[in-house]
């Protein structure tokens, strides 16, 4: 595997807290009893982003808010090295949309590198 492709643990900006919410709207009363039973459950949001139903369990769910950073007054928490992979053919959130954030105002860290990366898109993988 590639060194962008090895799996990274916490912590980072979550956005998927934001989806956490909706999963009562998405499944099932049974679906939902067997979720919060630590089962996987398929998840499928419609259409959003153009995401695929997925595979989905409560540990996965916990695991993000854990490693979720503050955020307080529009300032990312966070004084260690941070390090921000972008893919270049992201067409989710394109590298262009990501450079105008001006993200060194964003993080409170003093140590910011951001890498954009040729050929991968929106989770990284390389369209090669």
């Amino acid at each position: 595997k590639q060194w962008y492709q090895r799996r990274v643990r916490g912590p980072f900006i979550n956005c998927f807290s934001l989806y956490f919410q909706h999963l009562n709207v998405t499944l099932s009363k049974e679906e939902m009893d067997r979720f919060f039973n630590g089962e996987m459950v398929k998840v499928d949001f419609g259409e959003h982003e153009g995401w695929e139903p997925f595979y989905s369990s409560l540990k996965f769910w916990e695991d993000l808010l854990r490693y979720e950073i503050p955020v307080i007054e529009n300032i990312i928490q966070f004084d260690h090295p941070v390090r921000v992979l972008h893919g270049i053919d992201d067409i989710t959130i394109p590298y262009t949309h990501m450079l105008s954030q001006n993200l060194h105002k964003v993080f409170s860290s003093p140590d910011l590198l951001i890498k954009l990366i040729k050929d991968c898109d929106h989770v990284l993988i390389s369209s090669e």
